[in-house]
């Protein structure tokens, strides 16, 4: 919570869920552009406080970098509809006086008229649109390890366990001869299949009179909780899963047979193991790990190697726990300037290979640009 106001309380969630179910009414852009202004002003201020010193007598400028799911980023509209919430909540959250939605509200329906105007009399702290830019989560994701002595090149393949979504994306990692690295998707796949949706599965098929419902807030209990407070064996509590399960693994295995058949067929990876980063606030949750290692021992083009995100060596954050820097890998990626994180270059600008090139060609960047031409 970011501020109090007696009798001003509401209770709202799932804001990113109603945007990628492509809910574009006014009340929806009106609610994430409020919510964003309140953080967009709280981050600030503690960044002008706690470091003062530094930044005394300086011009600052401000770059916005948005991180989406990567299938929403394909989504040519959603982006829009992403950049002009941040554009509203900037303005908003520079301007004076206190962050309402009344104030968003009749801000948003002028902002194409009242940012120019703004511009032009000199308000610098304002932003436009070439200073908002769009990633998909798995590129800025992969930031800390593509800078690390442990990156590859070629074929790898990264799962993002939200609370609402599973987003699975296959793509190469390749460098050009300029230093830029470049990140060709060559599949991808987003589904409600998150941690709220796998606990509500659990909860909703159980065979037992239990009223017990875990926060969704907290993090997802181990399976031993489950079993205790279910009253359930192993084996049922598994049993129980089997539905859920094979809608999780189906989107796995569909990704990974199409880069196989369709994307790069050649690539070492695929009988050593795809490198595979499990990440998000479910990566830890047994259901999802146990999962990624019925993959680990299955046959190509099913196999793959699970990789870990270390903590880069760059990030003050002494108090994260060890292991979960994978819950910030993705706001990591973001603190970086957005000329130098990669170009992305989406599935739809790269065409499916022919039967007859498989043996003739080694795919190994997988994308055609202008220098190429």
């Amino acid at each position: 919570m970011l501020g109090f106001s007696d009798g001003a309380e509401q209770h709202i969630e799932n804001l990113k869920m109603r945007l990628i179910n492509r809910d574009f009414s006014l009340e929806t852009k009106v609610l994430c552009a409020t919510f964003l202004a309140l953080v967009l002003r709280y981050v600030r201020g503690w960044l002008l406080d706690e470091h003062r010193n530094t930044y005394r007598d300086r011009q600052l400028i401000w770059l916005v970098n948005i991180g989406l799911p990567t299938d929403s980023y394909h989504d040519d509209e959603l982006v829009s509809i992403y950049k002009e919430i941040v554009t509203v909540a900037w303005t908003v959250s520079v301007l004076p006086g206190h962050i309402s939605l009344e104030q968003v509200h009749n801000l948003i329906e002028k902002i194409d008229t009242m940012l120019p105007l703004l511009l032009k009399a000199g308000e610098r702290r304002l932003l436009d649109d070439q200073y908002i830019h769009a990633f998909p989560e798995f590129a800025v994701q992969l930031v800390g390890y593509i800078r690390s002595t442990r990156r590859q090149e070629n074929l790898h393949a990264l799962a993002d366990v939200g609370a609402g979504t599973f987003d699975f994306t296959t793509f190469n990692v390749f460098r050009k001869s300029d230093g830029e690295d470049r990140f060709p998707i060559f599949a991808r796949g987003v589904q409600p299949l998150g941690t709220q949706f796998f606990v509500q599965h659990r909860l909703k098929n159980m065979q037992t009179d239990s009223v017990w419902n875990p926060s969704p807030y907290e993090d997802v209990p181990h399976d031993s909780v489950f079993e205790d407070q279910l009253s359930l064996s192993e084996l049922e509590l598994h049993d129980l899963d089997k539905q859920f399960s094979k809608l999780v693994k189906s989107l796995i295995s569909d990704k990974l047979l199409y880069t196989k058949k369709n994307r790069i067929p050649n690539s070492e990876h695929w009988d050593s193991g795809v490198p595979t980063f499990l990440c998000g606030g479910g990566a830890t949750v047994d259901f999802y790990r146990e999962i990624f290692r019925s993959f680990e021992a299955a046959k190509p083009p099913y196999k793959i190697r699970l990789r870990s995100l270390n903590l880069p060596e760059d990030l003050r954050a002494n108090s994260i726990p060890k292991g979960t820097y994978n819950r910030l890998s993705v706001a990591y990626g973001l603190s970086y300037d957005p000329y130098d994180i990669g170009k992305i270059i989406r599935m739809e600008d790269i065409e499916d290979i022919k039967p007859e090139q498989v043996s003739t060609e080694s795919y190994r960047d997988r994308y055609i640009d202008k220098d190429m031409v």
